[in-house]
């Protein structure tokens, strides 16, 4: 979770991979830590599109 405090980058094209050099400490420590896991499947990802994907599960009733 981030903390309310810690703004997410304001670009919704601001892609995952590029949390190594920019973007807010914590979301750079945390992708730092699951890169080695993720970078393959997600680094491509933008923040958008986690955010429209994680909408919609709230939306659909998904309660995970």
């Amino acid at each position: 979770m981030i903390p309310a405090n810690q703004a997410l980058p304001a670009r919704p094209s601001f892609r995952l991979r590029d949390l190594d050099r920019s973007g807010p400490r914590s979301l750079r420590v945390l992708w730092g830590a699951a890169r080695d896991e993720l970078s393959s499947r997600y680094g491509d990802v933008t923040i958008g599109m986690l955010l429209d994907a994680y909408t919609k599960e709230n939306r659909s009733g998904d309660s995970r």
